[in-house]
């Protein structure tokens, strides 16, 4: 059976305790604790190192969707710090990528999230295949709404 759950930023924006408190109070398993916003990343990082995910049989972080190359290295040390000891997936939208080299050390834990129509990178196969190319290990978060609005007939997903 597959696995369903939810990510935080779904529920409630920033508000971690919350968001986890009720997926746990519901049974779900899969989590994804998501700082799509660059001021959410501290406030999951107190979070993480504070609370307990034994209720979860899945857990991911979200890495924020918006910084700039100066801001680049604090945020994949802070996802680095948070995911490798856990061997948790860290799901990265491929257009914030900027320094590969800051990624390449995530291996397997890197996640590459299909993208919608507003980002110039990675909505096709062909822009995908690139990023898999300087990325090897990493693996696909595949975003059906994403999909479905770049090709609605859905071939590109297939």
């Amino acid at each position: 059976m597959a696995s369903i759950g939810f990510s935080t930023g779904a529920l409630f924006k920033a508000d971690f305790a919350r968001s986890v408190e009720a997926l746990r109070s519901l049974n779900v398993k899969v989590l994804e604790l998501s700082a799509l916003r660059l001021e959410e990343l501290p406030l999951l990082e107190a979070f993480v190192e504070n609370a307990s995910f034994d209720a979860f049989r899945y857990v991911s972080l979200h890495a924020p969707t918006r910084y700039d190359a100066t801001q680049e290295r604090g945020v994949a040390n802070v996802l680095w710090r948070l995911a490798s000891g856990r061997r948790w997936p860290v799901v990265v939208h491929p257009d914030c990528i900027i320094d590969d080299e800051l990624w390449r050390p995530f291996g397997s834990l890197l996640c590459v999230e299909n993208m919608d129509k507003r980002k110039p990178v990675g909505r096709t196969v062909e822009e995908l295949s690139s990023i898999f190319v300087r990325f090897p290990k990493a693996s696909l978060c595949f975003d059906l709404a994403h999909a479905h609005q770049v090709d609605t007939s859905m071939t590109e997903a297939y």
